[in-house]
């Protein structure tokens, strides 16, 4: 197994994953609460991410040597928006199709709640990351985030991410991170920005 740049051909099978992963997420819960069709939607969702992360360069997968896909992650880098506003148009569409107007409160709840607690200082941004279940609990996770916060390490670069599923707080505190903000979406589920200051070079936490 190895850890490579994502390319356009993975593009399928890495939404699935990713579908996989998030399936029983809080978040995406929140978001998509039927779940008989919320992994049609989250299909739709993960396709307009990883689309989208292919286009910063800063998208990862973990892939068996027969090309099976195992994780991924999207990162964006400092100053980047993760997903334009018609990047997004897609996923808006998505919910308005199938939630109506309480789909669109749910989701403009999140992103207003993301964004005022949003850090403003310099920093790459853990947009998402997702193990296969089926693959979960074998180190996958660490594996492919490691060599981007090494690199965050030596060039003295901060990290950030949002995690709505407390099972996972102390995986990451584990690489490094810590809480800085606890918030609630509007009749969401609990989320924690945690930060990372680049080991060895005592960056300023906001």
């Amino acid at each position: 197994m190895r850890r490579r740049h994502a390319l356009t051909a993975d593009l399928p099978m890495l939404s699935e994953v990713m579908s996989r992963s998030f399936f029983d997420d809080p978040q995406m819960a929140f978001l998509f609460p039927d779940p008989a069709t919320r992994s049609a939607d989250l299909q739709v969702m993960f396709t307009v991410i990883a689309s989208a992360g292919l286009r910063r360069g800063h998208s990862y997968v973990l892939a068996d040597d027969d090309g099976m896909i195992a994780a991924g992650a999207i990162w964006s880098p400092p100053e980047i928006q993760s997903l334009s506003e018609t990047e997004v148009g897609p996923i808006i569409e998505a919910i308005v199709g199938r939630y109506g107007d309480d789909g669109v409160m749910r989701i403009a709840a999140m992103s207003d709640a993301m964004e005022v607690h949003h850090p403003h200082d310099p920093h790459l941004y853990l947009f998402v990351v997702g193990v296969d279940p089926t693959r979960q609990g074998h180190g996958l996770g660490e594996a492919l985030l490691a060599p981007s916060l090494a690199h965050c390490d030596a060039t003295g670069s901060a990290a950030y991410l949002e995690s709505s599923n407390p099972r996972n707080i102390g995986f990451y505190q584990r690489l490094g991170f810590h809480a800085v903000s606890e918030f609630y979406p509007e009749g969401g589920p609990l989320f924690t920005g945690m930060w990372r200051d680049p080991i060895g070079r005592g960056a300023i936490r906001p």
